[in-house]
């Protein structure tokens, strides 16, 4: 298996398949759960839709599930760096927060790498 956390992956081709960022978008309120505020959820909607575009720009399409990415990897490394991120602002600012932050992602790169194994395994 190559290492996942250092492995390029392709540019995305264009598929048929549906954008995914707006199926997140949908789901966001009940990811929160009820009792989020509204003002978070819109922002954090506003955001992904933010990305959605940003991404169809760069890109010139949008995300879609069969782009010929690895998708785990992908979510992978940018939680290894969510983390290295997070923990910069809390050597920076000293704010306990952001080491908490920065915590919470190392436990999901784990959860994401244990998945890749799992998957690396059944696939022998």
């Amino acid at each position: 298996m190559k290492n996942p956390a250092t492995s390029p992956e392709p540019a995305p081709i264009r598929t048929g398949s549906p954008a995914i960022w707006p199926l997140v978008i949908a789901s966001t309120p009940e990811a929160l759960g009820a009792d989020a505020p509204a003002w978070l959820v819109q922002c954090l909607q506003a955001d992904q839709q933010a990305r959605h575009e940003e991404g169809c720009i760069r890109h010139g399409m949008p995300l879609t599930s069969d782009n010929g990415r690895e998708h785990p990897v992908d979510a992978y490394q940018e939680a290894l760096d969510g983390s290295a991120y997070a923990r910069a602002e809390f050597e920076r600012t000293g704010a306990r927060v952001w080491l908490d932050i920065s915590t919470d992602f190392v436990r999901l790169s784990a959860r994401i790498r244990y998945q890749l194994a799992l998957e690396a395994e059944a696939r022998q």
